[in-house]
C-alpha cells in the first residue's frame, strides 16, 4: 500500500510539474506571437505613415505649381498698365518676362524650402519599385511645369508683340484680356499633365495606407535583397 503511495504522489507531481511547463510554454510562445504582431503593426504602420507623407507631399508640389499661374495674374495687370503708360512693345514684353522668370524663380524656392522631394525618406528602402513610381512622378511634374512655364513666356510674348497690329495708343485692358486668355489656357493644359504624372504614385500609396499588416510585410520581404528578416 506504502509503495502505490508514493507511486500515486510521484505520478501527480510529475503531472504537475509538466502542466506547470506546458503552460509556461505556452505563455511564453503567446508573448512571442503578441511580441511579432506587435512589431509587425508598428512596422506596417510606419509604412503606412510614410505612405501617406509621400501622396501628401507630391500633392502640395502640384498645388503650389498649379498656384503659380494664380500668382501670374498680377504681373499680367502690370504688363497692361505698362505698355498703356510706355506705349512700347519691346519694354513692356522685356518687362513682363523679368518678372515671369522672377516668379518662377520664388516659385521653385518654394518647393525647395518645403522639401517636397524629401518626401519619400520614409519609405526609403521599402521596396525599390515603390522608388521607381515615386521618381517617376517628381521628373515628371518637374518637365510639365518647366514645360508649362516656357510655354508661358513664349504665349505671352506673342500676345504682346501681336498689339502691333492694334491702332495706337493703346489703350487699358486689351493686352491684359490676351494675357489673361493665355495664361488660363497653360494653367489648363498643365493640371492634367500634373494629374498623369501623380496618378501612379497616389494608387500606389494609397494601396500601401489600405494594406494589411501582414500584405505589406510581405511586400518589403519580396523587395528586399535576400538576407533581410521580417520584422
Amino acid at each position: 500500500m506504502l509503495d502505490f503511495v508514493l507511486v500515486r504522489q510521484v505520478k501527480v507531481g510529475d503531472l504537475l510539474t509538466a502542466a506547470t511547463v506546458i503552460v509556461g510554454t505556452l505563455t511564453f510562445l503567446y508573448a512571442l506571437l503578441k511580441d511579432r504582431q506587435l512589431r509587425r503593426r508598428e512596422y506596417a504602420d510606419r509604412i503606412r505613415r510614410s505612405a501617406a507623407e509621400t501622396l501628401s507631399g507630391l500633392e502640395r508640389w502640384r498645388e503650389i505649381c498649379a498656384h503659380h499661374f494664380h500668382d501670374v495674374q498680377p504681373l499680367l495687370t502690370d504688363a497692361d498698365v505698362t505698355l498703356v503708360k510706355e506705349q512700347d512693345l519691346i519694354s513692356t514684353r522685356d518687362s513682363l518676362w523679368r518678372n515671369l522668370v522672377a516668379l518662377e524663380a520664388r516659385t521653385s524656392e518654394r518647393l525647395l524650402s518645403e522639401k517636397l522631394e524629401g518626401a519619400y525618406a520614409g519609405l526609403y528602402g521599402y521596396d525599390p519599385a515603390v522608388l521607381g513610381v515615386y521618381r517617376s512622378a517628381t521628373t515628371q511634374m518637374r518637365k510639365a511645369f518647366e514645360a508649362a512655364h516656357l510655354r508661358l513666356m513664349d504665349a505671352t510674348q506673342m500676345d504682346v508683340l501681336n498689339m502691333d497690329a492694334v491702332k495706337t495708343p493703346y489703350t487699358s485692358a486689351h493686352l491684359g484680356n490676351e494675357l489673361r486668355k493665355s495664361n488660363h489656357r497653360v494653367a489648363q493644359e498643365f493640371l492634367p499633365l500634373a494629374e498623369k504624372a501623380l496618378g501612379p504614385l497616389r494608387s500606389q500609396m494609397l494601396a500601401l495606407v489600405e494594406a494589411s499588416d501582414r500584405d505589406i510585410v510581405r511586400k518589403r520581404i519580396s523587395g528586399m535583397k535576400r538576407g533581410m528578416q521580417q520584422p
